[in-house]
């Protein structure tokens, strides 16, 4: 059986890849947290 991601967790993944993205362009952790506006734990994380 095949379960459906929630809606949530696609935020969550479009988040993580932004902040992958972000980071592979040399941005530091303080830097990416200001740039999508999420604190420096979420981008830690």
């Amino acid at each position: 059986m095949r379960m459906v991601a929630s809606a949530k967790s696609e935020v969550r993944a479009v988040l993580r890849a932004r902040i992958v993205l972000t980071a592979a362009a040399g941005l530091v952790n303080g830097a990416i947290a200001r740039e999508l506006e999420v604190g420096v734990k979420t981008v830690r994380e």
